[in-house]
């Protein structure tokens, strides 16, 4: 059985990240007015609020490489969707704010997921943690990440034994098998990142967050056009 990995929760590092030292309330926060603005807004809305977050992330070429990488995987769904507008004559207009949208919702996933680290987000929560109700479902939501993570990574190895339809279903049953057993496992390594939450919380006033308000602004800015 292969060694229980989760990279994906366990990514702490000794100097962060530039993105990783933002608080992650405020990263909730800002990704929320993004979607309210780009899903319930005019078009315009949508576009400029892209346009500016993509050059926001700019200084990052980690994320953005993410971003790329994730848009080329999806290009074939694009090209569909394009084709089938043709095809029950879509208005364009609609094909284009629909892709849009889709490309800023995963924008602020890759930059969500890519940027919050399981420490900080163990401490930043310790207060809201102390109602039982709050705590066991931010234990759950930890060891269902983890889950996953280590499900995909099962997945993404065996890839390369397709050879027919059928491999692709036993591959996904093997995968959650494998995953299930590590059940105890996921437990304990769970039960261990969450001793860091009597840690002395993180600095909010710092250049990350300056920089994180600094988007916001130019968010609400918009908005009140």
């Amino acid at each position: 059985m292969t060694r229980l990995r989760i990279d994906n929760l366990n990514n702490q590092r000794i100097k962060p990240q530039f993105f990783e030292q933002q608080n992650t309330f405020f990263k909730v926060l800002l990704i929320l007015s993004g979607l309210y603005a780009g899903l319930f807004l005019r078009w315009q809305y949508l576009f400029a609020i892209y346009i500016i977050t993509l050059l926001w992330l700019t200084v990052s070429y980690r994320l953005l490489s993410h971003y790329l990488k994730l848009l080329l995987r999806i290009t074939p769904f694009i090209t569909s969707y394009l084709f089938l507008g043709l095809i029950f004559k879509l208005s364009f207009q609609e094909q284009l704010i629909f892709i849009g949208r889709i490309n800023l919702l995963l924008l602020y996933s890759v930059f969500l997921f890519k940027t919050v680290l399981t420490e900080r987000l163990i401490v930043e929560t310790k207060t809201i943690r102390r109602w039982s109700f709050v705590n066991r479902l931010f234990i759950f939501g930890l060891a269902t990440g983890c889950f996953i993570s280590l499900f995909f990574e099962q997945v993404w190895k065996a890839k390369g034994k397709i050879k027919k339809i059928d491999d692709i279903i036993n591959i996904i049953v093997d995968s959650f098998e494998n995953v299930y057993l590590q059940i105890d496992d996921i437990e304990q390594r769970v039960k261990q990142l969450l001793v860091n939450e009597d840690r002395e919380g993180y600095e909010f006033f710092n250049a990350a967050n300056v920089y994180l308000t600094f988007l916001f602004t130019l968010y609400i800015l918009i908005l009140a056009l």
